[in-house]
C-alpha cells in the first residue's frame, strides 16, 4: 500500500545528528525517483553502483568558472580513473598546453586535451582513425617548453616498437614510410638507375647543372654539358669538346684546337707574368685559305706582327708577315739571302 507525504506549503527538511547518515532504502530492486532538480552541496559525491546510465548528452565539469579558461587545479579539468594499486589515469583539458592551429594560419594557441596520470606522465591513446575538419593535421608543431613559453617541438615522428620490419609493409601509394624505407629505396634505385644530372639554382634562368645525354635514352647525340647560370660553358661529344669558346676536336690528321665563334675573335695563347708560350715540337703553318676564312691574305694587325704561310716567291720560304705599320713581305731563306748578297 502506497503512502504519501504532502507538504502543500513551505519546505521539508530531514536532519540527523552531526556526521549521521540518511538512508533511502527501496530494497534491492526498488528505485529512488527525484522528479525535480538534485543539488548536492557536499565536498565529495560517491556513487557506489555497478553501472551508471546517464541520458544527458552533455556533462558539464568545472561548472561555475568565472575566469578566462580553467583557473582551478593549475588550469586543468577532466575525469580521473581509480586504478587500484596502479597509478590513476586522467583525461584532462589543460589550459597550459601549447599547440599549432592549422585552421588559423598556423598561429599558436593554448589549452588542449591530454591523457595524463596525477604525477604528470603523459599516457598513450589507442585509436584506428584521426580526422580533421578538412584542414591540415599537425602532429608536432610548437609545444609548451620548460619555461612555459611556446617552443619549436624537438620531437620526431617514429614507428618504434613495430618489430623492425615496418619498411617491408610499405606497399600502397598512401602508406607513410619511415627513414629505413627511404634509405633502402634510394640504394635500390641507384643500384639500377644512374642519375643523368646534377643541378642547383633557380629554373630556368639561374640554373647551374652538369647533365649527360645518351642516344639510347634521349634519342639525340650522346653528349655531356656543363651549364653555369643556364649558359653552356663546356660540352663533350664523341669526337670533340667545347670549352669557353674553344673547340678541341679529334680529326683524321690530328687533334685540332680552334675557336667555336665564326666572328673575328682571336685564339690567344699567353702565360701569366714572365712566363712564355713554349712549343715542344715542330710548328707547321698551314697555307692561307683556312676553314671559315678564305681570305687571300690576313689583314695587318692593330699591333704586333702576323705570320702566315702561302706559296713561296722570291724569299723561297713561303713564310710571310704583316705588321702594325702596314708592311707585308716574305721572309727570305739563308741560301736565297746569300745569292742576293752576291748579286747586290
Amino acid at each position: 500500500m502506497s503512502k504519501y507525504l504532502n507538504i502543500p506549503q513551505g519546505n521539508y527538511k530531514i536532519t540527523v545528528q552531526e556526521g549521521g547518515i540518511i538512508t533511502l532504502d527501496p530494497g534491492g530492486l526498488g528505485s529512488v525517483v527525484i522528479t525535480g532538480n538534485l543539488a548536492v552541496q557536499g565536498a565529495t559525491t560517491f556513487l557506489e553502483t555497478t553501472d551508471s546510465v546517464i541520458e544527458d548528452n552533455t556533462i558539464i565539469l568545472n561548472r561555475g568558472e568565472t575566469g578566462n579558461g580553467v583557473t582551478r587545479d593549475s588550469g586543468t579539468a577532466g575525469i580521473r580513473i581509480d586504478r587500484g594499486n596502479l597509478t590513476d589515469a586522467q583525461w584532462l583539458f589543460d589550459e597550459n598546453i601549447t599547440w599549432t592551429d592549422t585552421a588559423n594560419l598556423g598561429t599558436v594557441d593554448k589549452g588542449a586535451w591530454v591523457p595524463r596520470d596525477p604525477q604528470g606522465r603523459v599516457l598513450g591513446i589507442q585509436t584506428v582513425s584521426i580526422t580533421t575538419p578538412g584542414i591540415n593535421l599537425n602532429l608536432l608543431g610548437q609545444y609548451t617548453g620548460p619555461g612555459g613559453d611556446a617552443t619549436p617541438n624537438p620531437g620526431k615522428l617514429t614507428v618504434s616498437g613495430t618489430g623492425g620490419n615496418y619498411h617491408l609493409r610499405m606497399t600502397d601509394d598512401d602508406d607513410i614510410p619511415n627513414k629505413k624505407y627511404v634509405d633502402d629505396s634510394i640504394v635500390e634505385f641507384l643500384a639500377t638507375n644512374v642519375p643523368n644530372r646534377i643541378e642547383a639554382g633557380l629554373i630556368p634562368d639561374a640554373i647551374t647543372s652538369f647533365r649527360v645525354f645518351d642516344d639510347s635514352v634521349d634519342a639525340g647525340d650522346s653528349r655531356a654539358e656543363l651549364r653555369l647560370d643556364n649558359v653552356i660553358e663546356q660540352e663533350w661529344r664523341s669526337f670533340y669538346t667545347d670549352l669557353y669558346g674553344i673547340r678541341i676536336e679529334q680529326t683524321d690528321i690530328g687533334t685540332e684546337i680552334k675557336t667555336t665563334s665564326t666572328s673575328e675573335n682571336d685564339l690567344i695563347l699567353g702565360a701569366t707574368g714572365t712566363g712564355s708560350v713554349v712549343i715542344e715540337d715542330n710548328l707547321r703553318l698551314a697555307r692561307i685559305g683556312h676553314e671559315g676564312d678564305d681570305a687571300l691574305q690576313p689583314d695587318a694587325p692593330i699591333e704586333g706582327v702576323t705570320f702566315y704561310a702561302d706559296n713561296s716567291n722570291a724569299g723561297a720560304t713561303g713564310i710571310y708577315f704583316a705588321n702594325e705599320d702596314g708592311q707585308r713581305d716574305e721572309l727570305i731563306s739563308r741560301n736565297r739571302a746569300l745569292v742576293y748578297s752576291m748579286l747586290f
